[in-house]
């Protein structure tokens, strides 16, 4: 029971890592030009694909 909730948690976590994520990736790459826009929309795409996987995989191991 216990490490449900734990488990539920970092499912919850994940996603919102990815939604957080894509925020910033959208707002903070207005900022920039060029090749620092690229640079800083592909750090935070790396961090919100690692989110997305994280919680699906929780989730999938959890629901299964």
């Amino acid at each position: 029971m216990f490490l449900d909730a734990i488990q539920i948690n970092l499912i919850i976590l994940g996603f919102c890592m990815f939604i957080s994520c894509l925020i910033m990736a959208m707002t903070e790459s207005k900022q920039f030009a060029g090749e620092q826009r690229l640079k800083v929309g592909i750090e935070y795409g790396i961090f919100a694909a690692t989110g997305l996987i994280a919680s699906v995989v929780l989730g999938y191991g959890y629901f299964s």
